[in-house]
């Protein structure tokens, strides 16, 4: 994550040296990587799954902690809470919030804008193989965590992805719900739900969202990128096209690249994959595909 005046926070679960499994683990540098914190340094001992984003020159880091044997995807069990560390861009802690402590919740997420993070996370429901999808907004300035409850009450486990659209001042989500439908939201900086698409192709496990301009960009399962153009207010689905690298199910990430095009990369077991996707060749979307009414 970079802050307003550029400097870098990088975080990583690995902490092999750790007493405990994993440790969630950071370290800071200015945009020319000189290090300021340089890595490691623990965020926790015993943490994981941590994502960070800037808000203002803060970063929140959005981790989980313990772990519980059993349930979850291939019953192999669920984190034992999410929590929340705030740091300044020196690399000093300046609070730390308990959001869901000691229960069966993680795989934390975060995007951030100039004021609050959008905190996303999954729930364990007993007996089932899905996941309730929880939100919070968190304002790191004076730590005031306001749960705002499910987004979704049946996903995909792993299948969620937040990111901050600053030329609409609007955060998205884009998630699968259980009956494979794709779904994406539109929530406003204090937390409401300006706008839903909920019959969208399915969406990739943990892939991230592109955003440039107004618009977003989604990998879809079955092999293409989604684009959504958004405004302060709604969301349409304004064209597709055809992936040429597979899309991975352990990491994708966007970014603008010259000329209007996106640059993806893909973690796939071959390696990471990468490519420009020109947006003009975007296409409609085919009518054999769900009609989606914003709402």
């Amino acid at each position: 994550a970079q802050n307003a005046r550029g400097d870098i926070f990088v975080t990583f679960e690995d902490g092999w040296n750790t007493p405990d499994t994993v440790s969630q683990r950071y370290g800071i540098y200015r945009r020319d990587l000189k290090p300021v914190k340089p890595y490691p340094n623990d965020v926790e001992s015993g943490g994981h799954s941590g994502h960070v984003a800037a808000v203002g020159e803060r970063f929140v880091v959005f981790y989980s902690a313990d772990w519980i044997d059993g349930g979850g995807v291939d019953n192999l069990g669920t984190g034992n809470g999410v929590y929340v560390k705030t740091y300044d861009a020196e690399g000093r802690v300046l609070n730390h919030v308990s959001v869901a402590p000691r229960r069966r919740e993680w795989w934390p997420m975060v995007a951030g804008s100039p004021r609050r993070a959008l905190l996303l996370w999954q729930k364990y429901i007993e007996g089932s193989t899905d996941a309730t999808l929880e939100y919070a907004m968190f304002d790191p300035v004076t730590a005031k965590l306001d749960k705002l409850g499910a987004l979704n009450d049946a996903i995909q486990y792993y299948v969620y992805s937040s990111a901050y659209v600053p030329a609409v001042d609007r955060f998205v989500v884009v998630t699968t719900a259980a009956d494979n439908r794709g779904v994406a939201m539109l929530i406003d900086p204090d937390g409401r739900r300006v706008a839903t698409l909920d019959c969208l192709p399915a969406s990739v496990r943990e892939s991230g969202i592109g955003v440039d301009g107004t618009h977003a960009y989604v990998p879809t399962r079955d092999g293409r990128l989604l684009t959504l153009a958004l405004s302060a207010t709604g969301m349409s689905v304004s064209g597709v096209q055809r992936s040429p690298i597979p899309w991975g199910s352990t990491g994708i990430a966007g970014f603008p690249a010259r000329g209007g095009a996106m640059h993806f990369v893909s973690l796939t077991p071959s390696g990471a994959r990468e490519a420009d996707f020109d947006t003009a060749r975007d296409t409609p979307l085919p009518k054999a595909d769900a009609q989606c009414p914003t709402h």
